[in-house]
């Protein structure tokens, strides 16, 4: 079988040969071009490859018409070159332009144009553009479902392309929606240990853990680790990320369960403490035994209140009598000599006299609980109960 290192001399030979002839026939040269492009990409020489694809795609972009597919086709080996290259850019605007060319008659290049639609996908991926991912990728699974069937695995992988990208700017649920639908397909047609699988396991795992769904998370998390664990090594990346999730699972379920059983325990302290707030107040609205306590309680309160009065108002007759005493011995000395200047401030003594008396009643009573604050107790004893056990469960 003839190599391509032999191919290709033939062809350059035959190039050289046509560009120095008169009048040679540009289609026939085209072709040659095209075929030392294809020659050079078998031999992974794919600069020198592009280079000829170029020299062909100038020849027929001279009457595009007429080499229509021809175009086309070497505009998508180009695409697929500076693909390989990582040059994705450059990539993404031949696919386009084969794009473009095909979709003049799409029935006929159905298969062509999945290919280049997840090819493309896989160009603005590249380039982080992941909505426009999405929508060729979209595009290319119509395609697929047409021309392969709608369990075909190359469905499967470009629903599961498609659930890469949605988790690549946030949209968790319709990449679990994307993802399960891979996965259906997957179980349908893999071996129940194939690491594809796996991966879609482990994707689905990862998602649900972002939404916070932990148990359904840890589902997939066991059944993805499962697997990698009998058909990888311990050190396997895969493998280790697999690990690094369920652990993390494991750590938010704890936490969870935690937070679950102390929010349980307050519901059910605070239910109790209610209905026994309730039932003291009927008690207290129907029987009036269940009085005696706080009456006797505010009877007291009433009483030491009196007493503290009666003896406020023996200090103020004491001061007031003490004050007069001493007003009238002043009165007497200074009778002979009173004047009017003096008599306003004997009128000031005993206005004054009359001001601190108020004073010591005041501070003397001022400390006695009211009433109302009385008839509020057991209902405070009970708010003071709850807030302790509210406190037991949260420490």
């Amino acid at each position: 079988m003839e190599s391509y290192e032999d191919k290709l001399a033939k062809i350059l030979a035959d190039i050289h040969i046509k560009e120095n002839e008169e009048g040679q026939n540009d289609s026939d040269l085209a072709a040659l071009y095209d075929n030392a492009g294809f020659t050079y990409s078998k031999l992974a020489r794919n600069e020198l490859s592009i280079s000829y694809y170029l020299k062909a795609i100038a020849i027929f972009e001279r009457d595009a018409e007429a080499y229509q597919i021809n175009l086309a086709h070497s505009y998508s080996s180009v695409g697929e070159l500076y693909d390989a290259l990582e040059d994705s850019e450059n990539s993404l605007a031949y696919n386009l332009k084969a794009i473009e060319v095909f979709e003049k008659d799409i029935a006929e290049n159905q298969t062509h144009l999945g290919i280049l639609y997840v090819n493309v996908c896989h160009n603005y991926d590249d380039l982080g553009e992941y909505e426009k991912a999405i929508e060729y990728n979209l595009k290319a699974i119509e395609i697929e479902k047409k021309v392969l069937g709608e369990s075909h695995l190359t469905v499967a992988n470009s629903y599961n392309s498609v659930a890469d990208a949605c988790d690549s700017i946030g949209k968790y649920n319709d990449a679990i929606r994307y993802y399960l639908t891979a996965k259906d397909i997957r179980e349908m047609n893999l071996e129940p240990l194939h690491p594809d699988l796996a991966a879609t396991y482990n994707g689905i795992a990862y998602l649900y853990y972002e939404l916070s769904e932990y148990y359904i998370a840890k589902i997939y998390a066991d059944k993805a680790v499962n697997i990698f664990i009998q058909i990888l090594p311990e050190d396997h990346p895969e493998l280790q990320d697999c690990l690094r999730i369920k652990e993390a699972l494991d750590a938010a379920l704890k936490e969870e369960e935690k937070t679950q059983a102390a929010r349980v325990a307050e519901n059910t302290a605070e239910a109790v403490v209610n209905e026994l707030v309730v039932e003291e107040s009927e008690k207290i609205e129907t029987d009036p035994n269940q009085l005696f306590l706080f009456a006797e309680t505010e009877n007291e309160a009433q009483a030491e209140k009196g007493d503290k009065e009666h003896h406020a108002e023996e200090v103020v007759a004491d001061e007031v009598e003490k004050q007069q005493e001493e007003n009238v011995v002043e009165i007497v000395e200074l009778k002979e000599i009173e004047t009017p200047q003096e008599k306003i401030e004997e009128i000031e003594i005993e206005d004054k006299t009359e001001e601190v008396a108020a004073e010591i009643v005041q501070e003397e009573v001022i400390s006695t609980p009211s009433s109302a604050e009385t008839k509020e107790a057991p209902k405070n004893i009970l708010l003071r109960w709850l807030d302790s056990i509210r406190k037991i469960f949260n420490a």
